[in-house]
């Protein structure tokens, strides 16, 4: 985890490494969900990205996206830059089909410089990715997450700040949930908080596999995508998690599991970055 060059506390990272999504996914519907900051070095390049579902971002016709500046002090300041345009052409879908999208943001970056606006960007890297030996190795059946995301479109909009959730994994994170590059987590997912990080966050100790390790351990172990829900006369079924921005009546309740796709699915962009020039 990192700001630019500069290391920055978890307490601090967990602040300002999502962004919130407002998106047209169709003519004159908009919802909210999340994305995250990610790095990929690919060929010797380097590619800033805001991560998310592939069904939060749409088309990316019209997407509102509110950054944190960077103060004078190198940290992020009060004032906040908005970005609010088509970003079609610079979304990057998932060459396997799989729901995620990426979203290049270096031409924001440089907008935003024009504009006289330096940006605070607190970014994942393929390092915080758990290898599958690790997993195997050194992750219980039971791990604590944290989930980061703006459930129901909720944040603190006066500081740019997520909603931060605590959970446990509700499968094993090395195992593949019914076939799939998936786990389930036990933590409270509402509509919004599809494109989520999903953090193992451990402080001052935690199980390394067959002992205790003093430290802290931050490991990206997957992005939330789908959630069940229960239908009014008992019925469940899977849903994907942006909300709509307009309020909305609802007859069906969470039951608290997210459906979660690894992190490791980011690597089946690398070969479709190594092709841009």
């Amino acid at each position: 985890m990192n700001e630019g060059k500069n290391t920055i506390s978890a307490d601090e990272f967990f602040q300002r490494f999502t962004i919130r999504i407002v998106s047209e996914v169709a003519p004159g519907i908009l919802s909210t969900g999340t994305g995250f900051f990610y790095q990929f070095q690919v060929s010797g390049k380097t590619f800033p990205c805001v991560v998310t579902n592939t069904h939060v971002i749409g088309d990316g016709h019209r997407v509102t996206l509110v950054f944190s500046k960077k103060g004078a002090d190198g940290g992020p300041a009060k004032e906040h830059y908005r970005f609010d345009g088509d970003v079609s052409s610079l979304v990057m879908r998932h060459p396997q089909g799989i729901d995620l999208s990426i979203l290049f943001v270096n031409p924001i970056y440089e907008k935003a410089h024009a504009d006289g606006s330096e940006l605070f960007i607190a970014t994942l890297l393929k390092e915080n990715i758990p290898t599958l030996d690790y997993l195997n190795s050194h992750l219980s059946t039971v791990e604590d997450v944290i989930v980061v995301g703006y459930p129901d479109g909720i944040w603190d909009e006066i500081n740019n700040l997520p909603i931060i959730r605590k959970g446990i994994t509700a499968t094993p994170v090395r195992i593949d949930f019914k076939g799939r590059h998936e786990f389930l987590i036990d933590c409270a997912i509402f509509p919004g908080s599809s494109g989520s990080p999903v953090l193992v966050y451990n402080k001052g100790s935690f199980s390394d596999g067959a002992s205790i390790t003093l430290g802290e351990r931050l490991l990206f172990v997957g992005v939330v995508s789908q959630t069940y829900l229960h239908d009014v006369d008992g019925k469940f079924r899977v849903v994907q998690i942006p909300t709509a921005v307009q309020t909305q009546l609802y007859s069906q309740v969470p039951n608290n599991l997210g459906i979660v796709i690894k992190s490791s699915e980011l690597f089946g962009f690398e070969s479709a970055l190594s092709l841009v020039p």
